[in-house]
């Protein structure tokens, strides 16, 4: 986050984790991670850059299909998605001002990475 401050880079889409709105509620093996992951986010919220939170569910090695669920309120558990998806999305979210400040949730899902992201900004 500093060293894109540093270097005038104004956009910055921040890969998290599921579960890391509450971290401790995670799976003791997990939690550390989660606690990591909940501070990277606040340090983010926290600076100037405009930004984006994205956090998927468990990451499978499974071929990409261009298909996500996203949404605020999944629970650790709730599901994957392949990492092929979650880079795209990430990609995808670069682009979209719409999503600027916004912190969402991702899993393999029935609906094209497009659509989904657009209806986070229509809800």
């Amino acid at each position: 986050v500093d060293a894109a401050g540093e270097a005038g880079i104004d956009r910055f889409v921040m890969l998290s984790s599921m579960g890391a709105n509450d971290p401790e509620s995670g799976p003791d093996p997990l939690r550390d991670y989660l606690i990591a992951k909940a501070e990277a986010d606040e340090y983010l919220r926290e600076s100037s850059l405009a930004h984006t939170i994205v956090r998927p569910g468990e990451l499978t090695n499974e071929p990409g299909t261009g298909e996500v669920r996203v949404g605020t309120d999944f629970e650790l558990g709730d599901g994957d998605i392949p990492r092929e998806d979650v880079a795209t999305v990430l990609a995808a979210t670069l682009d979209r001002s719409s999503l600027v400040g916004e912190t969402f949730e991702l899993l393999a899902g029935d609906e094209s990475i497009d659509d989904a992201l657009a209806s986070l900004t229509s809800e």
